[in-house]
């Protein structure tokens, strides 16, 4: 996400202790602005739900990092971690790709989702490895209706295998939805003037009180 700042105007009307603190000020206003962007509770976090069904997990609402400035470099910007990559394709779209370890995506059928829709966490690789109670069709099965969908099957003892969860296409493609980038540039533009205006404030005190006490 890139967000561009324009100091020109404002810097000419600065006096010249405010010009001097003016590099540390901004640094540390641009990075107050994207830690209320990417902490657990900020912004980003907080208006996820908005586009998601079911709301995010905490885990995906913790998907964003902040590359932070420095005085001597006014460059940073907001990105996906690498653990999160599932967002890229939420935000901007493309091609969702079956998690690590599967071959296909999965789908729910017979199976209890969590509070945010989704398998739990190990559902699959602990029911998967419990042959006794589930097994994976090798070949097609035919059943009353037809062939039934490729998945993970529960057996049941004197009716049919019931279909826990389905294994359908290697890939989809998808949309994006989640505009994350206009909700941070928004967010950005509308509280960085206040924290800049906050941290030129302090850098000026801080540096009229070393220049009265030589420290």
């Amino acid at each position: 996400m890139e967000i561009m700042t324009d100091f020109s105007k404002a810097y000419e009307m600065m006096s010249d202790i405010q010009k001097k603190e003016f590099p540390f000020a901004a640094s540390v206003a641009m990075n107050s602005t994207f830690k209320q962007l990417v902490k657990k509770d900020g912004h980003l976090a907080n208006t996820m739900d908005r586009h998601i069904d079911l709301g995010a997990n905490p885990f995906t609402k913790r998907g964003f990092y902040a590359y932070f400035t420095r005085k001597n470099r006014l460059s940073g910007f907001i990105a996906v971690k690498d653990k999160n990559s599932y967002l890229d394709t939420i935000i901007f779209g493309g091609t969702v790709k079956p998690l690590k370890g599967n071959q296909f995506l999965i789908q729910p059928v017979n199976q209890k989702k969590n509070k945010y829709g989704n398998i739990p966490r190990n559902t699959l690789a602990r029911k998967s490895a419990n042959t006794k109670d589930y097994f994976k069709p090798k070949k097609p099965m035919v059943g009353k209706y037809g062939v039934r969908p490729y998945g993970l099957y529960k057996h049941r003892p004197k009716r049919a295998p019931q279909l826990i969860i389905k294994y359908s296409e290697k890939t989809r493609d998808q949309r994006g939805f989640y505009p994350a980038g206009r909700d941070a540039a928004r967010y950005y533009k509308r509280h960085f003037p206040t924290n800049f205006n906050i941290a030129i404030k302090n850098a000026v005190m801080s540096s009229k009180h070393r220049a009265a006490t030589g420290f």
